[in-house]
């Protein structure tokens, strides 16, 4: 391959507009021994690119791989459950809260007007007391 061939594809590479093929020519170049010395560096890339080819996985890997992404269908189950029993008790919950309405203590208006007037006048005295220290 020509240099200034190889250079073109060079920056194609490095803008990752390389086709599969491509980047074979440049892998094949850069194994050869005519390699100028400025682009000594990229030797590394493109043999490391090689090596990793080579590597394969150990056996049974995909089988390990699909068991833990296939869905767990009991659990997912336990959790709709779980979802529709809280629903269902907030649902109850809700329900009961309007029977057991809070009820007046007073059925008369004046006495209860007369009962808070009484319990205001027992605090405003309490906080006049402490009041008097600090003058």
């Amino acid at each position: 391959m020509e240099r200034e061939q190889v250079a073109q594809l060079l920056e194609k590479y490095w803008q990752v507009e390389t086709s599969v093929e491509e980047e074979r020519m440049l892998m094949e170049y850069f194994r050869g021994t005519d390699v100028p010395l400025e682009w000594e560096p990229y030797r590394d890339i493109f043999s490391f690119y090689a090596q990793e080819e080579e590597v394969k996985p150990r056996e049974g890997l995909e089988e390990r791989i699909m068991q833990r992404i296939q869905p767990r269908t009991r659990l997912r189950g336990a959790w709709w459950s779980a979802a529709a029993v809280i629903v269902l008790g907030l649902g109850l919950s809700l329900y009961q809260g309007d029977k057991h309405a809070v009820k007046d203590t007073y059925d008369n208006p004046q006495q209860a007007l007369a009962a808070v007037q009484k319990a205001l006048l027992i605090a405003s005295r309490n906080m006049n007391k402490g009041l008097h220290p600090l003058k």
